[in-house]
C-alpha cells in the first residue's frame, strides 16, 4: 500500500553508533562473555580491566556485531577464566592481517602499495620499538592517544602480528588455483563475494600453522607490558 510507511512510522527510534555510546560497552562485553562462554563451554568469567579500557577506546565501525564477534573469538582463544590482552591481540592481529593479506592480492596498485608499506614497516621493526612507539610516541603527537602499559602492548602486538599474518594470508590466497576464482566469478560473485565465500575458507586452512606461531609469539612478547610499566 502507498501509505504502508506512514502506518509503520509511528514512533521513530534512532540508535546511535557504538562509538557514540561507549559507556554501554562494559555491559555489552559482560553479556557477550557470559553468552559465548556458556555456548562454547569455555570457563571464561570476565575480561581484564586494561583490555576493557582498550575496547572502549576503539571506534567499532561494525558496531555491536563487530564487538560481539571480537568477544566470541577472544572467549574461544582464552586460556583461562579471564580474557587478557594476549587473547585480544591474537584476535585483532588475525582479523586485521587476513584483511590486509587479501588486499595484497588486489590488482589496484595504490591499495597494494599502501598495504605492502604497512606490512614491511611492522614486519621489519623490532616489537619492542613498536611498543615504545605506541606507549611514548603517540601521546607526544596527541595527548588523547595516551594508553596504559597493557593497552599499548596489545596495540603494538596487533600491529606486529597483523603484518606477519598479512604476508602468510597473501601466500595462502595466491596458492588457491586460478580456476577457483574463475568458477566463483562465473557464478556471479564479485571480488568481495569470491574471497569471502570461496577463496578465504580454503586459504584459512593453510593459515593454521602461521596462526599457531603468532599465538606463541604474542604470548612471549606480552611480557613487554611489564617492562614499559616500570
Amino acid at each position: 500500500q502507498e501509505d504502508l510507511f506512514y502506518r509503520l512510522n509511528v514512533i521513530p527510534i534512532e540508535l546511535p553508533p557504538l562509538r557514540e555510546r561507549r559507556d554501554d560497552i562494559p555491559a555489552l562485553v559482560e553479556h557477550f562473555v557470559r553468552k559465548h562462554a556458556q555456548r562454547t563451554g569455555r570457563p571464561v568469567e570476565r575480561i581484564e580491566d586494561g583490555v576493557l579500557a582498550a575496547l572502549q577506546q576503539y571506534d567499532w565501525p561494525g558496531n555491536v556485531r563487530e564487538l560481539e564477534n571480537t568477544i566470541e573469538r577472544a572467549v574461544v582463544l582464552s586460556s583461562g577464566p579471564v580474557i587478557t590482552a594476549r587473547a585480544i591481540s591474537v584476535v585483532g592481529a588475525s582479523a586485521v592481517g587476513i584483511v590486509l593479506g587479501t588486499l595484497l592480492t588486489l590488482d589496484a596498485a595504490l591499495a597494494r602499495i599502501l598495504t605492502r608499506g604497512y606490512v614491511e614497516v611492522f614486519r621489519g621493526l623490532p616489537i619492542l620499538v613498536t611498543v615504545f612507539m605506541v606507549y611514548f610516541g603517540l601521546p607526544a603527537l596527541n595527548p588523547e592517544l595516551e594508553f596504559g602499559p597493557l593497552t599499548a602492548t596489545a596495540i603494538a602486538l596487533i600491529l606486529w602480528g597483523s603484518a606477519q599474518v598479512a604476508e602468510a594470508t597473501r601466500g595462502a590466497v595466491q596458492s588457491i588455483p586460478r580456476e577457483q576464482h574463475e568458477a566463483a566469478a562465473a557464478l556471479g560473485f564479485g571480488w568481495v563475494g569470491r574471497h569471502v565465500n570461496v577463496i578465504l575458507p580454503q586459504a584459512l586452512r593453510r593459515l593454521i600453522p602461521p596462526l599457531v606461531g603468532l599465538s606463541v609469539g604474542v604470548i612471549q612478547n606480552s611480557t613487554l607490558g611489564s617492562i614499559i610499566g616500570v
